[in-house]
């Protein structure tokens, strides 16, 4: 589906956020560049990285640790919710602005719980009959967007996990990729989680398909994405923050179950242009 670029003027605090993240892209491109030559040019141990050898002493690799569990954890819990897109916020009841139509939507949901026979129907008075009828068309809306995000969720768990066994295949039978790949590997989709941002995203163009970032249903999934090759090599490194990854997914999803209306732009007005006016990821402000 094809939408109309319109000229977006940014706030400040919205410049600032775009500012940051392209110095954070920057910032991720020379992480791993540097851990390349780190492992392959300069050819130093990764022992840090499999089994328990991450207690033996400190290396580099803690250092990653420490900043990988804290890109995880930031995502756990509010923290400077101001600073972030509201993509990555919405599942939180306190960035949740509900639309005029679903605050309609759910006070006729108290009168009408269930759908009318043409008898009960015939008994409504005009106000009313208007008021059911607006209830019945914003339901439709709505569960079309519903239906529409989980058709997207299933997508990208086929995907993933196509390439996901892609890796794992190379790495346990065909032997092409080993431990210090698998580790470069999360480094770049390290980088391509800003990419997809600030760039070009083939979730939102070909899997996904939703307009922006913003109302992107799988934003929250980076960091199990990033964490995926490094389940491969067993050890306290890659499964310590292997959990932080599926809890941050499972909170997600768990959130997306119980409060879909967060996640639709027809329900919460934060997900509509008029509202995020150029936030992180804003489709009038891709190349």
């Amino acid at each position: 589906m094809k939408w109309e670029k319109q000229s977006i003027q940014l706030s400040k605090q919205a410049h600032g956020i775009y500012v940051r993240s392209w110095v954070e892209l920057g910032l991720r491109i020379l992480f791993a560049i540097f851990f390349t030559v780190y492992i392959y040019a300069w050819k130093k141990p990764i022992e840090a990285l499999e089994g328990l050898h991450f207690f033996n002493r400190f290396t580099i690799f803690h250092l990653v640790w420490c900043l990988w569990l804290w890109y995880m954890i930031s995502k756990l819990f509010p923290l400077f919710t101001s600073l972030k897109a509201p993509g990555s916020t919405k599942y939180l009841k306190s960035q949740f602005i509900p639309t005029e139509g679903y605050l309609q939507y759910t006070e006729a949901k108290k009168a009408y719980p269930k759908a009318l026979s043409e008898g009960e129907l015939a008994k409504l008075d005009e106000k009313e009959r208007k008021r059911y009828d607006s209830m019945m068309v914003f339901e439709t809306i709505f569960e079309k967007e519903k239906k529409a995000n989980q058709k997207g969720v299933l997508a990208t768990i086929l995907s993933w996990t196509a390439l996901s066994a892609a890796i794992f295949l190379a790495h346990m039978f065909i032997k092409l990729v080993d431990n210090r790949m698998l580790f470069i590997f999360s480094c770049l989709f390290y980088i391509f989680d800003l990419i997809c941002i600030m760039l070009w995203c083939p979730f939102r163009n070909w899997i996904v398909k939703t307009r922006c970032c913003t109302q992107c249903r799988i934003y929250n999934w980076d960091t199990f994405m990033l964490m995926t090759p490094m389940l491969f090599v067993p050890g306290f490194f890659s499964y310590s923050l292997g959990l932080f990854s599926i809890a941050d997914v499972t909170l997600w999803e768990v959130t997306a179950h119980r409060h879909p209306e967060r996640y639709c732009a027809c329900s919460n007005k934060k997900l509509q242009c008029a509202t995020c006016k150029g936030a992180l990821g804003c489709a009038n402000l891709r190349p």
